[in-house]
């Protein structure tokens, strides 16, 4: 009897850990949609898996891509020789999903500088709607040439106007950074899944 009772247990137990399981995988895939299944902060990669699904992603897009396979020597032979140069050859230190991610998130506003070299972002001053002694500006810089979440940075300037002196409200609008940043990914993801396809 007893021999029967553990026998069930254990069969309720089993069905109860492998129904967690898939449930966690759903979830698992849906965030890989939002982060990609290599920079997903829920899989738990340690720095060799991760260098590799990096490798195994890039190899994949070079493969969808047709691209020709790599040569050294003829790399270094457009390096010294300056044809790569100023093309984005030799020079790949923005990853270009995030930088039109952010083209397309602040598309709405006036642009000063948008500098795809240096994956520089900087908005005109934005004033609000019904008043002109407040006044705002987005600035995002792309610090990372690999497709990661940590890979764009965004910052929120805000001033007022004081008898005719602009100068900074002295906030930091850390939620808004935050959301800010979090709409850049969701833009990006768009364009990484396409190339990915």
């Amino acid at each position: 009897m007893r021999k029967i009772k553990l026998f069930i247990f254990a069969s309720i137990f089993s069905l109860l850990i492998s129904s967690c399981q898939g449930t966690r995988e759903q979830e698992l895939k849906k965030l890989d949609k939002l982060w990609g299944y290599c920079d997903n902060p829920h899989r738990e990669l340690n720095e060799l898996e991760y260098t590799t699904c990096k490798r195994k992603e890039m190899s994949k897009r070079a493969k969808d891509a047709n691209m020709e396979p790599f040569s050294i020597t003829d790399f270094l032979e457009k390096v010294n020789s300056g044809v790569g140069s100023g093309t984005g050859f030799a020079n790949n230190s923005v990853n270009p999903y995030l930088w039109q991610g952010s083209i397309d998130v602040t598309s709405a506003y006036n642009l000063k500088i948008a500098d795809a070299t240096g994956g520089y972002i900087q908005t005109e001053w934005i004033y609000e709607k019904n008043s002109s002694n407040k006044r705002c500006m987005i600035k995002i810089q792309i610090v990372s040439a690999e497709y990661v979440s940590t890979g764009v940075k965004s910052n929120f300037i805000c001033e007022n106007k004081i008898q005719e002196i602009w100068s900074s409200d002295g906030k930091t609008y850390l939620d808004e950074q935050k959301m800010l940043t979090l709409k850049i990914l969701e833009a990006s993801q768009q364009y990484s899944s396409s190339a990915l396809n």
